[in-house]
């Protein structure tokens, strides 16, 4: 994505002792070997490496990014090495990245983003939280409005059954009607 991102890596390696006096032959004492070897396979490595991720998944990636970065060393090695008749002359024990850093303007818009990812979730949950209280203010109502139908259902029936009742009763007693 074409960010400036500036790397440290640290290397950890060791001079095979076997082929060491061919290594200070060949190539050099320890300042020579890190400045002619170790250093130039360190930069071409990130650089190549760090090239197929954008910034953010050298982030999110960071362990495979640096495996990548110690193959790619270990090959520039193994291949210089093997030009300089010295093969197995090193060892890289480890690869660390300890630090990627980013151009003030992507890390501003990194926390850009964060930011309005952050208000966009808050908003979902907002959203989220008005539907459920509108869903259950409805449920609420609905079920306030069952019981009210249901208790107009039972007093309507009581009061046919009532009747019922007292016509019943006043079907076989004519007198009561004329009192009433």
């Amino acid at each position: 994505d074409l960010q400036t991102v500036r790397t440290e890596v640290t290397v950890q390696y060791s001079l095979n002792g076997d082929v060491a006096p061919i290594s200070f032959q060949k190539i050099g004492i320890r300042q020579v070997i890190e400045a002619t070897l170790i250093e130039p396979a360190i930069q071409e490595s990130v650089k190549s490496v760090t090239a197929l991720y954008t910034a953010e998944e050298l982030i999110t990636q960071r362990e495979a990014v640096k495996l990548k970065i110690q193959e790619e060393i270990e090959q520039f090695i193994d291949i210089t090495l093997e030009r300089k008749d010295a093969p197995g002359a090193l060892s890289i024990a480890n690869v660390a990245i300890t630090d990627f850093a980013f151009s003030s303007e992507f890390n501003r818009a990194i926390e850009l983003k964060v930011k309005a990812e952050q208000e966009a979730l808050q908003a979902k949950n907002e959203y989220t939280k008005r539907v459920t209280q509108a869903e259950a203010a409805n449920a609420e109502k609905k079920l306030a409005a069952e019981a009210e139908a249901y208790l107009i259902e039972i007093e309507s029936k009581a009061r046919a059954d009532a009747i019922k009742r007292e016509a019943n009763a006043l079907k076989g007693n004519p007198a009561l009607i004329q009192l009433r």
